[in-house]
Order: C-alpha cells, then sequence, then structure tokens
C-alpha cells in the first residue's frame, strides 16, 4: 500500500500535480468553511504566530523580525535614491501641520513648546533668550561697522 502510494504521488508530482490532492482539497474546504464562518482561515498557523511573537517580546526581541527587516531595506532603497527614508509618516505630518495652520493653531506645537522651555531656562539662568538669533545679529553688526555702515541702521 506504502510503495503503491509513493508511486501515485511520485507520478503526480512528475506531472506538476499536487502529491496529495484528496489532502489539499479537504483542507480547502475547511478552509473556506472558517471563512464562511467569519472564523480565521488558518487558526493553528496563527496561534503558533501569536507565541512565536509572545515569546519574543518576552526575550526584549521585535515581535516581527522579517517585517522591521523588510521596512529596513525599503528605506535604505529610499534613502539611496534620495527619496524621504518614511514617505508615509512624512505625509501624515504634512496633513497634521496643514490642519492646524488652516485651525489658526501653531505649525508644530511640540517643537514650539520645546523651544518655549528652553528660552525659560536660558532665562532663568540669566542667559540670552536666544543666543542664535544674538550671535546672528553681532555678526551682521561687526560687517556693517568693518564696511564703515552704521552698526545698526
Amino acid at each position: 500500500y506504502n510503495q503503491s502510494r509513493a508511486i501515485d504521488r511520485a507520478q503526480r508530482e512528475a506531472q506538476g500535480l499536487p502529491a496529495n490532492p484528496a489532502y489539499n482539497q479537504s483542507r480547502a474546504i475547511d478552509r473556506a468553511q472558517r471563512k464562511a464562518q467569519g472564523l480565521p482561515a488558518n487558526p493553528t498557523y496563527n496561534q503558533s504566530r501569536a507565541v512565536d511573537r509572545a515569546q519574543r517580546e518576552a526575550l526584549g526581541l521585535p515581535a516581527n523580525p522579517a517585517y522591521n527587516q523588510s521596512r529596513a531595506v525599503d528605506r535604505a532603497q529610499r534613502e539611496a535614491m534620495g527619496l524621504p527614508a518614511n514617505p508615509a509618516y512624512n505625509q501624515s505630518r504634512a496633513i497634521d501641520r496643514a490642519q492646524r495652520e488652516a485651525l489658526g493653531l501653531p505649525a508644530n506645537p511640540a517643537y514650539n513648546q520645546s523651544r518655549a522651555i528652553d528660552r525659560a531656562q536660558r532665562e532663568a539662568l540669566g542667559l540670552p533668550a536666544n543666543p542664535a538669533y544674538n550671535q546672528s545679529k553681532a555678526v551682521d553688526r561687526a560687517q556693517r561697522e568693518a564696511e564703515g555702515l552704521p552698526a545698526n541702521p
């Protein structure tokens, strides 16, 4: 019986047919029935993946390393072509910015808040509130004086 099955299998494979059509058909029927009931098409596989994910997370490893690796390759390819590394994120940020501006809100509130904190900390320490701006003004003033122009026209 086993030899006969092995010969059948080899003949089907040689003809490019599935090695075990009855098993494949049975699996396809199971899959279709589960989908029709709104159940996962392959629950054993899904459960196995969930266990793998939980084990990786428990070890401090990425939950889905193949996906992460794929994203890293995509990012590197986009950067190599001079494209943004993460266009969906950039587009989302641009939409957020435009919506905030349309509402009369600051385009980048987190950045503005951070700058306000920096400014307050510098002032509390008796430092200039905006040293880069002050330095730029000093350079402009020196250039004007060197050219014989008024320091502050």
